[in-house]
């Protein structure tokens, strides 16, 4: 994701490419929101804290716990994305 979001922040001129590098983004990183490395219940105000290869720092918070809510940012010196993220969970196939 921070390679494509570096991209991005490169293509101030061309508003396509920008937006192509950006979806790119976030269909590259379905797989990680896709799995189940976390417990499904986590803890509310529970904190997570990284730094990416390319320098960026990850910060994310449980929000709520019903519904289950994440709360992220990262920041970079060429970008920063913040989002707030919302699970249905379902058990199944």
């Amino acid at each position: 994701m921070p390679l494509y979001y570096n991209l991005a922040s490169k293509l101030e001129d061309d508003p396509l490419e920008r937006l192509k590098m950006i979806i790119s983004a976030d269909v590259s990183s379905v797989i990680y929101t896709e799995t189940f490395e976390k417990p499904l219940n986590p803890v509310l105000g529970e904190t997570y804290k990284a730094h990416g290869q390319d320098g960026a720092n990850f910060y994310m918070e449980q929000i709520s716990h019903h519904p289950p809510t994440l709360a992220v940012l990262i920041e970079h010196e060429n970008y920063t994305y913040s989002n707030t993220t919302e699970w249905a969970i379902h058990a199944g196939l």
